[in-house]
């Protein structure tokens, strides 16, 4: 019974956060004077929220910490946007529950499914690692200047940690891993079951993103019932914001095709279509701060979007300054606020990258960055190997080819479904396409290939890839079954699930997860060494796993770090001689 009580405090504390963030996605519309919300853009809204608080987060932590404050502003912020669209979200939220209790019922029963299984205790390696190191540093103090010389790890710029902080407050301390992660899951899987219930139950036009998102339903469980469903790690926000980002960019494509055809089979107005790439324009600068990686990714969705929208009727409504005003500074606002704080924590742009480093005191040694740049590299090729002999040929290449293939669902299936299967299906269907309707919906291709490429030259472990293969796989099945007529699409889709769950599922564990352990955070062992300057501080007694341990902390110890203002851990910390300290005001 204690089990179920908690399961069900998730639960509600999930819809709750989706209402706080439905609210702020709200006035978002607002502001770029959005036509009326209907009941389909509910399974959008919450994430479009969700990233336009993140700026606001990394705004609020240059200057205060995050704090049980900060959580009240934004639930204030959101009731707000709900308050100010009152009558039109009881008019929607009330049709909703008319026509479509049996969704209802189904995503409810989905949330405590996932609850389930994501009140457990994490288990990735990088929680005790650094995810919980930096989460105490941004709930304890404003951004630290110099943070990174204390731990590398703790000079990624990851905004996805100040949302974890966030809800890291009340009953969630010290369980804030079953709860932060799993909300954007459980968007994700509304998401997906709605597609499914419009594809099998409703009257609407089934489109291909529907076919996608349905499609992908398979691996949003598995990444549910996987390692990542209940963690602090900011790489399942990529897989989530990849798969939303390329679902809208699907969806901008094919609506772009019929109002370029002037069709009457157009889902979606001018007006609309141009609101949507701006969204996508803001998801894809969100996840840019969420993770460095992810730029490549996010900017060919927002080149392949906006080539599209050029050469259709779109176009005008996309350069009308109601829109192009409020957007442009919200980009504005989240590249501005996420680079000062990223200059606040190792004294450079895009760190690891040693493109821009600033001459203060502070900064992490360019050399420094460099070599772990290349640790991390040579990582994603082969592990533990030495970086310098890693990268001196292309040795490491076979033992890669063979470690993917040992990853099947992650990696081969859905080349296989992508590369083979659908164009096989294709080519049996017997269809023959007009090129305009090959030309703007399979442009989605370019987003996996282009950032497949990146992958590949940059660091390829799979972990790296996001949500990179699904979305070539799931997309080019989508693009073939999308185009069938709706029976041909459900048995499809059907084949599609009930194959792949049963080659990865136990039925049992699939409904019921057994011998659990909900936590709190595990904890390790630490000693104390101090640095030639007097600086004392925590190290693991063995191994590199930090936990939540008091500050400062750290899994690499450096004998010449010190504070830049003995005495006072906010001021932050330099590696550098003290006769090349820089006058600074933070």
């Amino acid at each position: 019974m204690q089990t179920l009580s908690y399961l069900s405090l998730l639960v509600g504390t999930w819809l709750a956060l989706a209402v706080v963030y439905t609210g702020v996605g709200l006035l978002f519309r607002r502001a770029m004077r959005a036509p009326d919300v209907a009941l389909r853009d509910l399974v959008m809204l919450p994430i479009l929220g969700w990233c336009l608080t993140m700026p606001l987060l990394t705004a609020w932590h240059l200057f205060r910490p995050i704090d049980g404050w900060t959580l009240a502003a934004i639930i204030v912020i959101g009731l707000v946007g709900i308050a100010t669209h009152a009558r039109e979200m009881s008019r929607i939220v009330g049709h909703g529950i008319r026509s479509r209790p049996g969704l209802l019922l189904v995503l409810l029963l989905a949330g405590f499914w996932l609850a389930n299984h994501t009140a457990i205790q994490h288990t990735i390696y990088d929680s005790g690692f650094y995810h919980l190191n930096a989460i105490n540093w941004i709930q304890s103090y404003a951004v630290v200047p110099g943070l990174g010389n204390l731990s590398k790890m703790l000079g990624f710029n990851d905004s996805y940690f100040l949302y974890v902080a966030l809800l890291d407050q009340g009953v969630f301390k010290f369980k804030v891993h079953h709860l932060a992660g799993a909300f954007l899951l459980f968007m994700l899987i509304c998401r997906s079951l709605t597609s499914w219930w419009i594809i099998l139950r409703s009257r609407e036009r089934v489109q291909l993103a529907h076919v996608l998102d349905a499609f992908l339903l398979v691996y949003i469980l598995v990444l549910s019932t996987g390692v990542y469903g209940s963690s602090h790690s900011p790489d399942l926000a990529v897989y989530i914001l990849g798969f939303v980002i390329g679902s809208e960019l699907l969806r901008i494509l094919e609506s772009t095709q019929h109002l370029a055809a002037g069709t009457d089979s157009a889902a979606e107005s001018s007006d609309q279509v141009s609101l949507r790439f701006y969204t996508l324009v803001v998801l894809c600068a969100v996840a840019v701060t969420v993770k460095l990686n992810f730029f490549v990714f996010g900017a060919a969705a927002c080149v392949i979007a906006l080539i599209a929208l050029i050469r259709s009727p779109a176009r005008l409504d996309l350069m009308k300054a109601r829109s192009l005003v409020p957007a442009g500074l919200t980009i504005l606002f989240i590249v501005i606020f996420w680079t000062l704080r990223g200059i606040k924590l190792t004294g450079s742009i895009g760190y690891p990258a040693t493109w821009v480093v600033l001459p203060v005191d502070w900064r992490v040694p360019v050399e420094t960055a460099q070599a772990y740049v290349s640790e991390i590299r040579a990582w994603a090729r082969q592990p533990y190997g030495a970086p310098a002999v890693v990268m001196a040929d292309w040795k490491w290449l076979w033992p890669w080819f063979n470690g993917l293939l040992r990853a099947p669902f992650e990696v081969v299936t859905p080349i296989a479904v992508g590369a083979v299967g659908a164009p096989l299906l294709f080519k049996l269907s017997g269809r023959r396409l007009s090129r305009t309707e090959l030309g703007r919906p399979c442009a989605f291709l370019l987003l996996p290939v282009a950032a497949l490429v990146f992958w590949f030259l940059a660091a390829p472990d799979p972990r790296f890839a996001g949500a990179i293969f699904w979305l070539f796989g799931a997309g080019a099945l989508a693009l073939v079954i999308g185009r069938l007529e709706r029976r041909s699409i459900i048995t499809a889709l059907l084949l599609f699930t009930i194959l792949s769950l049963t080659m990865n599922f136990n039925p049992i564990a699939f409904v019921l997860r057994w011998q659990r352990d909900m936590g709190p955070e595990r904890t390790g062992p630490l000693k104390i060494m101090t640095t030639t300057s007097g600086l004392q501080v925590h190290v693991p007694v063995e191994g590199y796993q930090v936990w939540r341990a008091p500050l400062p902390a750290t899994p690499h110890f450096n004998p010449e770090l010190r504070l830049r203002v003995p005495g006072d851990l906010s001021k932050g910390f330099t590696v550098l001689p003290s006769e090349k300290k820089d006058e600074s005001p933070f």
